[in-house]
């Protein structure tokens, strides 16, 4: 992901988080990314790092496909 495209994402976030909303982040892996998803969970933890104190919580969830 580009840094422009993380910062305005990020944006938005902050905006909702400091609004009293809820944010739910989902990261979809299409064609070959899907041999790559350290890449999305690095990326999910740097946005738990940059909370700026918006957010009281969070916590990652397991992966779907770890079950399988």
């Amino acid at each position: 992901m580009d840094a422009h495209d993380y910062e305005t994402k990020k944006g938005h976030v902050v905006r909702f988080l400091k609004a009293g909303d809820k944010v739910k982040i989902t990261i979809m892996f299409r064609g070959r990314e899907q041999h790559r998803p350290e890449l999305g969970y690095r990326l999910l933890q740097k946005a738990g790092r940059g909370r700026h104190g918006a957010s009281a919580s969070w916590s990652p969830t397991p992966s779907r496909t770890a079950a399988t």
